[in-house]
Protein backbone atom coordinates (compact mmCIF):
# COMPACT_ATOMS: atom_id res chain seq x y z
CA UNK A 1 0.00 0.00 0.00
CA UNK A 2 2.88 2.36 0.97
CA UNK A 3 4.19 1.43 -2.17
CA UNK A 4 1.08 2.49 -4.42
CA UNK A 5 0.97 6.08 -2.47
CA UNK A 6 4.46 6.62 -3.23
CA UNK A 7 4.14 5.70 -6.93
CA UNK A 8 0.88 8.17 -6.98
CA UNK A 9 2.99 11.22 -5.28
CA UNK A 10 5.64 10.73 -7.69
CA UNK A 11 3.23 10.68 -10.96
CA UNK A 12 1.55 13.55 -9.48
CA UNK A 13 5.00 15.18 -8.93
CA UNK A 14 6.08 14.45 -12.25
CA UNK A 15 2.82 15.42 -14.20
CA UNK A 16 3.85 19.26 -13.64
CA UNK A 17 7.43 18.84 -15.18
CA UNK A 18 8.93 21.81 -17.83
CA UNK A 19 8.39 21.25 -20.77
CA UNK A 20 11.64 20.17 -21.96
CA UNK A 21 11.74 17.25 -19.41
CA UNK A 22 11.45 13.65 -21.14
CA UNK A 23 8.33 11.25 -20.03
CA UNK A 24 9.56 9.08 -17.36
CA UNK A 25 10.03 5.59 -18.26
CA UNK A 26 7.01 3.30 -18.58
CA UNK A 27 7.05 0.48 -15.80
CA UNK A 28 10.05 1.62 -13.44
CA UNK A 29 9.97 3.55 -10.49
CA UNK A 30 10.11 7.23 -10.29
CA UNK A 31 12.66 8.30 -7.52
CA UNK A 32 11.21 11.83 -7.18
CA UNK A 33 13.87 14.64 -6.31
CA UNK A 34 14.42 15.02 -2.88
CA UNK A 35 11.40 13.18 -1.99
CA UNK A 36 11.92 10.65 0.39
CA UNK A 37 9.58 6.97 -0.60
CA UNK A 38 9.16 3.68 0.53
CA UNK A 39 10.06 0.62 -1.89
CA UNK A 40 10.21 -2.71 -0.85
CA UNK A 41 10.04 -1.99 3.11
CA UNK A 42 13.39 0.92 2.87
CA UNK A 43 13.58 4.31 2.42
CA UNK A 44 14.90 5.72 -1.18
CA UNK A 45 16.28 9.41 -1.82
CA UNK A 46 17.41 10.47 -5.02
CA UNK A 47 19.51 13.79 -5.65
CA UNK A 48 22.06 15.46 -6.69
CA UNK A 49 21.08 14.50 -10.27
CA UNK A 50 23.17 15.87 -13.31
CA UNK A 51 22.97 14.97 -17.25
CA UNK A 52 25.03 12.12 -16.21
CA UNK A 53 24.83 11.15 -12.47
CA UNK A 54 22.94 11.44 -9.51
CA UNK A 55 23.01 9.96 -5.93
CA UNK A 56 20.59 7.11 -4.58
CA UNK A 57 20.16 6.98 -0.83
CA UNK A 58 18.96 3.74 0.37
CA UNK A 59 18.33 3.79 4.35
CA UNK A 60 20.97 6.37 4.53
CA UNK A 61 23.62 4.67 2.93
CA UNK A 62 24.59 6.78 -0.56
CA UNK A 63 25.82 5.85 -3.84
CA UNK A 64 26.53 7.50 -7.11
CA UNK A 65 24.94 6.07 -9.89
CA UNK A 66 24.67 6.52 -13.79
CA UNK A 67 22.32 5.19 -16.18
CA UNK A 68 23.31 1.07 -15.86
CA UNK A 69 24.45 1.14 -12.56
CA UNK A 70 22.57 -1.21 -9.94
CA UNK A 71 20.70 -0.11 -7.04
CA UNK A 72 20.27 -2.77 -4.45
CA UNK A 73 17.30 -1.80 -2.40
CA UNK A 74 17.02 -5.15 0.43
CA UNK A 75 17.10 -8.21 -1.46
CA UNK A 76 16.15 -6.66 -4.96
CA UNK A 77 18.68 -5.43 -7.54
CA UNK A 78 17.33 -1.93 -9.36
CA UNK A 79 18.96 -0.86 -12.61
CA UNK A 80 18.90 2.88 -13.04
CA UNK A 81 17.45 3.38 -16.77
CA UNK A 82 16.73 7.31 -16.50
CA UNK A 83 18.24 9.95 -15.20
CA UNK A 84 16.59 13.56 -15.28
CA UNK A 85 18.30 16.66 -13.68
CA UNK A 86 15.81 19.27 -12.06
CA UNK A 87 14.50 21.56 -15.06
CA UNK A 88 14.96 25.03 -13.52
CA UNK A 89 11.44 26.19 -13.72
CA UNK A 90 8.85 25.61 -11.20
CA UNK A 91 8.58 26.34 -7.61
CA UNK A 92 10.57 23.28 -6.87
CA UNK A 93 12.91 20.54 -7.72
CA UNK A 94 11.18 18.49 -10.59
CA UNK A 95 13.65 16.05 -12.00
CA UNK A 96 13.79 12.06 -10.82
CA UNK A 97 15.47 8.98 -11.46
CA UNK A 98 13.96 5.91 -13.00
CA UNK A 99 14.83 2.51 -12.01
CA UNK A 100 13.40 -1.18 -12.80
CA UNK A 101 14.06 -4.47 -11.01
CA UNK A 102 16.21 -6.65 -12.59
Amino acid sequence: MRRLAALAAAAILLTGCGADQPDPVEGAEQLAQNIPQDLDDHQVVAYNMTEDSGVVSVDGEADEVSVGSVVTVGDVEYEVVQIVPDSGEGDGPDGWISIRER
